[in-house]
């Protein structure tokens, strides 16, 4: 359930404070297909407390109006260590979903400049703007503003970004799934 009020939205269950993030170490998970639905606003108040993380984060934003102008309509799933506590991160993880026919029949040349890096990883296609500060993976969708996470495609990067990878050194928990971000202007 989500109210709107005015230019403030109200989401079912809200980002913690960057306080109770710092203290649990990951966002609480929410169940299968609920990430947590925020604006740039949100984001920034719990997630930018360093500067690397501000610095990132002004290139995600630079990087999704590119995505933006070149493949119409997008969506912006943020995962990685940028959304626990870890003060460093060394990039933000970007599943972005584009309309499918926006996606193949957009211009090579427009894609290159979303990166410097692109290539096919694991039948999806990866670009690492910026210099590798972005870790960013096309999912194209016949229907991205309606797409759900019932959807295949949609519902295997929840299952992924949901599970919590033991072997980042920096989480320190017991916990077997986290939550992760849509982010939204």
């Amino acid at each position: 359930m989500k109210l709107s009020l005015g230019e403030s939205t109200i989401h079912d269950m809200t980002l913690p404070s960057q306080s109770e993030l710092i203290q649990k170490g990951l966002l609480p998970y929410r169940g299968p297909g609920k990430p947590y639905e925020c604006n740039d606003t949100e984001v920034e108040s719990t997630f930018l407390f360093s500067d690397r993380r501000f610095v990132l984060w002004q290139a995600f934003k630079l990087w999704r109006k590119e995505c933006q102008s070149t493949f119409g309509d997008c969506r912006f799933l943020v995962n990685g260590s940028f959304v626990t506590s870890k003060k460093e991160p060394h990039d933000i993880d970007v599943a972005f979903l584009v309309n499918k026919t926006n996606f193949e029949n957009s211009d090579p040349q427009s894609i290159l400049q979303l990166t410097t890096q692109p290539r096919m990883l694991d039948r999806k296609y990866r670009v690492q703007p910026f210099g590798g500060m972005l870790d960013a993976f096309a999912v194209a969708c016949k229907d991205v503003t309606n797409a759900t996470f019932d959807d295949p495609a949609l519902k295997s990067w929840d299952e992924l970004w949901s599970a919590v990878n033991k072997s980042k050194h920096y989480l320190n928990t017991d916990e077997t799934n986290k939550g992760y971000l849509e982010v939204k202007q």
